[in-house]
């Protein structure tokens, strides 16, 4: 969705003129503009949003899926009360085609249809300046904007909890969260109740429970206190990596233009998981969790930390369309072409991983050379970042997996989600016989 065209229409200014004089701009923004807003943009869903169609002339390109919410440590709007854009997002627009991001203006016809007028015209406002802050990424086609906002109640969604083994409500955290701070008051067989609820559950989604046994730690508040806080805390991260892989399948299932973006090994492990549920894998018996004959993550390299703190969205332009970051993006196309037609050609060569990090490694030496003589080497961190692709390769052809979905009427949600996906780009006549393939982005943690 055109959401530049869609302010313009309703409002006649883009959302950084509405929000780079305040005073002016935003006592604009009242009643009678919330709903010129929410009319056009009503009027543009209609319109514009058959999934957009996967140009095949463009080779292999990645544009993650991320969140557009400011408590998401992806998001480009910042996060919390940081309104610089994030430095995860900063480091995926630079070294990917661009990102793809869930329409924000859904929140303020939320917060009208909730809660009235009054919190609709907040939220247009907070929502208007986010825009502004981002309309020079937005202008260039570097953010694109899904109207797709599949609800945890989504077919696909609550497929993709239950073939995990989680109930749709998240039951499973929510009670363990409630009885949390009273299992640790209280201490003795409380606690060790609490820890075999939270063991078994991490079980079931294939964790492994690193959590102490019932009789292996001191009766002290201080120490029982700090374990069930740092069991909530894990638990937390697994029901927020849940709640993100479910809604990017659900999206990137009929969007062959946006990329699942996995935010850490968990993810990918609960991704690994799906995959194995799609009936379109062969038997597996590797012991590793992620990288498998199906699933596997491969090195690009280290690419330079830029400290996305000093930067504004002008320098975050100038620096994407530096010669720099442009030859790196050519050549990492390049890469994943070849490494498409090499699994193409055999799915099981092993070799073909090897191939694409070798083919990266000059690449990315050529990145941190240039970035560090470049005339933002002062942005530059004392430390680099670990970017990966992962590969997804089925054990059947792209017409064969498409067909399987029809064909098998016992496959559930997420299992024909994860088969949409696989083959959404290749559909055409003239790949039907190839092998599914699909890319993931990833980045690591920072390391100096």
């Amino acid at each position: 969705m055109d959401l530049l065209a869609v302010y313009g229409a309703a409002l006649g200014a883009r959302p950084s003129a509405l929000s780079t004089l305040p005073k002016l701009g935003f006592d604009r923004l009242g009643e009678q503009e919330l709903a010129r807003l929410l009319e056009s943009w009503g009027e543009a869903r209609t319109q514009s949003e058959s999934p957009s169609a996967w140009d095949e002339g463009k080779g292999q390109s990645i544009w993650p899926l991320i969140s557009h919410h400011n408590f998401h440590a992806s998001s480009p709007f910042g996060v919390g009360n940081n309104h610089r854009v994030s430095d995860r997002a900063l480091r995926m627009l630079l070294i990917h085609d661009g990102i793809m991001l869930s329409d924000p203006v859904h929140e303020i016809a939320l917060a009208f249809a909730r809660h009235g007028t009054p919190a609709g015209v907040d939220k247009m406002r907070a929502i208007t300046e986010r825009l502004g802050r981002l309309e020079p990424l937005i202008e260039r086609g570097y953010i694109k904007f899904t109207t797709e906002r599949p609800a945890i109640a989504d077919s696909t969604r609550r497929g993709t909890l239950e073939a995990l083994g989680m109930r749709p409500d998240f039951r499973d955290f929510t009670d363990l969260r409630e009885v949390s701070a009273g299992a640790a008051e209280a201490g003795g067989a409380f606690v060790r109740d609490y820890l075999w609820i939270a063991g078994d559950l991490l079980r079931r989604l294939g964790e492994s429970n690193n959590l102490p046994p019932s009789t292996a730690f001191p009766d002290s508040r201080t120490y029982v206190s700090e374990l069930v806080r740092r069991t909530d805390r894990r638990l937390s991260g697994v029901a927020q990596a849940l709640i993100h892989l479910s809604w990017q399948l659900a999206i990137c299932s009929v969007r062959p233009d946006a990329d699942i973006a996995t935010t850490g090994d968990l993810e990918l492990r609960l991704f690994r998981r799906l995959v194995d549920t799609s009936t379109l894998v062969s038997p597996d018996h590797e012991d590793d969790p992620i990288d498998t004959r199906h699933v596997r993550r491969t090195a690009i390299g280290d690419i330079p930390n830029l400290a996305g703190s000093e930067l504004d969205v002008g320098d975050l332009v100038a620096i994407r369309e530096d010669p720099t970051y442009e030859q790196f993006r050519s050549a990492l196309r390049v890469a994943l072409d070849d490494y498409d037609e090499w699994l193409v050609r055999d799915p099981a060569d092993k070799l073909s991983h090897r191939r694409f990090t070798e083919q990266m490694a000059t690449v990315t030496a050529h990145l941190q050379e240039s970035t560090v003589r470049s005339s933002f080497g002062e942005y530059v961190k004392r430390e680099w970042f670990p970017a990966t692709v992962t590969v997804a390769v089925a054990a059947a052809s792209v017409g064969q997996s498409a067909a399987s979905t029809i064909a098998v009427g016992g496959l559930g949600a997420a299992a024909q989600a994860i088969v949409h996906w696989w083959t959404a780009r290749h559909l055409d006549d003239a790949h039907r016989n190839r092998p599914a393939v699909r890319f993931l982005a990833s980045l690591g943690n920072p390391r100096t």
